[in-house]
């Protein structure tokens, strides 16, 4: 409503209103009825207006007001039915009010039912004081996308007329009930809460200039914000302060803006602190602190715990010229693979950010050193990340555990060049290389689907040169070989961190000129993978004397396409098979594989259970 000041239908009503009974009380008339039919203002218009004035207990005026619709200009719409009963009415030349009174009125979405209500009317400035406790409200919107239910609310109200604009200060008690406005649910019977705000009703917006808002175990939040009164939406907000307490305020206010992403299913503690800007193009500056926080997937891919935050970013800003903002931790957690302590210092404007000092986190007995790291974009749908990052040695026997991989032992490390993140997908723009087994693996083409998604997809190829096998199959332990081995994985495709296809191929190398021996085990071993006859024997006869063998070549391949391994070896047998080792000087063994296909999950059974064999026993 925006009431002009000046004296108007409503002025001119109050003032007759009070004369009259004045003179009805010394005329001894108990009783006058007013039917005032419509009555209009600027913003407002009553229809079927009517007030009834009488001598109430003791002498004192009282009063009922009936309006059957009244329309309101704004949000609001029609109330009918109205009706406010004063069994004690005071008139005085300053002002008229109700300070115990009654109310009734029907609207689509409030109701008030003889509520406790209460009213003052200041004649000087037209300036109406309204109380009201009980109100409840329940509706659904016809989109869906707002909602209540059994809310129940007190109502505190100060209107001031003002030249052409309307003045007020409201204060709101929501006890009970729940409500919804897309996509925030809250429950106000678990966590009340009070609103309290002031500000300015114009020809073209609503300005509130402070507001405080306080839900107790919840959050609190003050500032102003502006409401374009076309639509009703806001124009600008600044919030002064902002006290999130977790996990109330991820569960009420943050989650469901979260749907979807990563970030949508998380266990949550800690305080947040901090000032928030927004306007029509969305937020422009915000600067938190978090304290003691723990955000923790509830599908285990990652956590955080006992972290703090501090966060300056402003929408206009450049890097450069930002403050540093930090996030340290004292333990965290990607997968099943756990992070010691650590911090990231980084400097944010605009839709950039960029690393300002190297960062270290402990891993697996190891470490990833972070020496570079930069995004751009990230306001928008495609952000884009860069890194440069060196892998120091770490526990691949954990690093096995955590993946769900065969045991083995052994270190890795290596650097990591280039890694970017764009359009959801992270791609190793040069090669990673890690030094292993004395010898280096190699990856290249790799390209991750939604690491942090439910079922991440992976792709790559990689290649190993030079390993030494005796370091190999003992971490393996796999039977003792001694010599080098080269290998290529080509199209190596994973999802959900399992492996659905690709084409391995192991082997010697042509210009390998060291040692090549392998142990009874390790030859039981092979055999028992490529299904070869003979498998387990050496222990028996005249070769149980021997403990390893001489051979020449080692050679080995598996095609995993639609849960089969194609398998192959050096070469075709000659009584049918593949070569897998090729034997070398007497006593001299040749193992040979007769499976060409073997049920992917049974040849990893079979890995499983010959690495955790001791293999025959030489007696």
């Amino acid at each position: 409503m925006i009431p002009r000041h000046h004296t108007g239908p409503r002025r001119r009503t109050a003032l007759a209103a009070v004369c009259l009974l004045a003179a009805a009380s010394a005329a001894a008339v108990d009783r006058i009825d007013l039917d005032l039919g419509r009555v209009a203002g600027d913003a407002w218009h009553a229809e079927d207006l009517s007030l009834s004035l009488r001598l109430g207990q003791g002498g004192r005026p009282a009063g009922t007001l009936r309006v059957a619709r009244l329309t309101l200009d704004g949000p609001l719409g029609t109330v009918t039915d109205l009706r406010l009963d004063c069994p004690r009415l005071r008139l005085t030349r300053h002002d008229l009010s109700c300070p115990d009174g009654r109310l009734t009125f029907r609207h689509p979405a409030l109701t008030a039912d003889r509520v406790p209500a209460a009213f003052r009317y200041e004649r000087a400035d037209g300036a109406l004081h309204l109380e009201a406790d009980g109100l409840t409200a329940g509706f659904s919107s016809a989109d869906g996308r707002q909602a209540a239910q059994a809310l129940r609310f007190a109502i505190i109200l100060d209107l001031i007329p003002e030249d052409r604009d309307l003045r007020f200060d409201l204060t709101l008690d929501i006890q009970a009930g729940q409500a919804y406005s897309d996509p925030v649910f809250v429950d106000f019977g678990a966590h009340p809460a009070r609103l309290h705000a002031r500000g300015r009703l114009t020809s073209d917006a609503l300005r509130v200039t402070a507001f405080r808002f306080e839900q107790p175990g919840v959050a609190v939040a003050s500032g102003g914000l502006r409401l374009a009164r076309e639509d009703w939406t806001p124009a600008s907000v600044d919030l002064r302060e902002l006290r999130a307490q977790l996990p109330a305020a991820y569960d009420y206010y943050l989650q469901p803006f979260l749907i979807g992403t990563p970030l949508d299913s998380l266990r949550t503690a800690g305080r947040i602190e901090g000032r928030l800007s927004l306007d029509a193009d969305g937020p422009a500056a915000i600067a938190l602190t978090g304290r003691n926080l723990t955000l923790a997937d509830t599908r285990e891919r990652f956590r955080l715990a006992d972290a703090d935050l501090a966060l300056d970013w402003t929408r206009d800003g450049e890097p450069a010229a930002a403050s540093v903002s930090r996030l340290s931790w004292d333990s965290a957690a990607l997968g099943r693979i756990d992070i010691g302590a650590s911090s990231l210092a980084l400097r944010a404007g605009g839709d950039a950010l960029r690393l300002t000092e190297p960062a270290r986190f402990p891993l697996l007995g190891g470490a990833l050193e972070l020496s570079a790291l930069s995004g751009t974009g990230l306001a928008g749908p495609r952000p884009e990340l860069r890194l440069d990052a060196r892998l120091t040695p770490i526990d691949l026997e954990r690093l096995g555990r955590a993946l769900d991989w065969p045991a083995f032992g052994g270190t890795l490390s290596g650097r990591i060049p280039e890694l970017t993140y764009d359009d959801g997908v992270v791609r190793l723009a040069g090669g990673l290389t890690a030094e292993v087994f004395d010898g280096t693996v190699s990856v290249r083409s790799l390209r991750l689907e939604d690491p942090l998604g439910l079922r991440p997809r992976a792709e790559l190829d990689a290649e190993a040169r030079g390993l030494d096998l005796a370091a190999v199959t003992h971490a393996f332990d796999f039977g003792r070989i001694e010599g080098r081995l080269d290998a290529d994985v080509t199209g190596l495709r994973l999802i959900g961190w399992q492996p659905v296809a690709f084409d391995a191929w192991l082997r010697t190398p042509r210009d390998d000129d060291s040692r090549h021996r392998i142990s009874q085990r390790a030859i039981d071993n092979l055999a028992s993978l490529g299904g070869g006859a003979g498998a387990g024997v050496l222990s028996r006869g005249f070769f149980k004397l021997f403990e390893s063998f001489a051979y020449d070549r080692i050679g080995l391949g598996c095609r995993l396409a639609r849960g089969v391994c194609h398998m192959r070896g050096l070469a075709t047998a000659e009584e049918g098979g593949y070569y897998i080792v090729r034997g070398r000087w007497l006593p001299r063994i040749d193992v040979i594989g007769h499976n060409r296909e073997v049920s992917w999950p049974v040849l990893i059974r079979q890995l499983q259970s010959v690495t955790a064999s001791q293999g025959p026993v030489i007696r």
